[in-house]
């Protein structure tokens, strides 16, 4: 007999330009400060997650040149897409007009395979967006324009 679990999608949605729950002085080091429990029911506390995000950004004239990095600190994350680096959910590559100077920062929820971590010991989840330089740690950072960025958390049975 073939057992399918069905498990709940839990999706939070983080816009650039309207969520206060968060710091730094512009939209290029913001880091989101998230309540694990208010987005994923204690229910859940045994559970592992698959983790998918999307991450798109409004038009840009500014000459972006830098892919940027998610990371997600307090996930226990098991399974990185970067090896050497934790708390990587994956990267947000540029596209760039041919015919125009204008850009724009996008990953669907296929660009970057899943990761999985487990339920956090603590309620605190904080989203952060790198560029590659300051991932590297070489402290320059481009400028982003406003962005969303969706991330989904699936529970699944070991």
């Amino acid at each position: 007999m073939l057992l399918i679990y069905i498990m709940e999608t839990y999706t939070l949605t983080l816009f650039s330009a309207k969520d206060s729950n968060r710091s730094g002085s512009d939209i290029s080091d913001y880091t989101y400060y998230v309540n694990w429990g208010a987005i994923i029911p204690e229910k859940y506390k045994n559970n592992k997650f698959i983790i998918h995000f999307s991450f798109y950004s409004d038009v840009t004239s500014n000459s972006a040149s830098k892919t940027s990095f998610i990371c997600a600190n307090g996930l226990n994350l098991i399974s990185a897409n970067f090896q050497g680096f934790s708390n990587v959910l994956g990267c947000i590559p540029i596209s760039t007009s041919r015919t125009t100077s204008v850009c724009v920062y996008g990953a669907s929820m296929s660009d970057n395979p899943p990761v999985m971590g487990n339920y956090p010991n603590s309620n605190n989840l904080e989203i952060q967006i790198f560029d590659v330089t300051t991932f590297l740690g070489q402290n320059a950072v481009g400028i982003l324009p406003n962005y969303m960025l969706t991330i989904t958390f699936t529970p699944i049975k070991d």
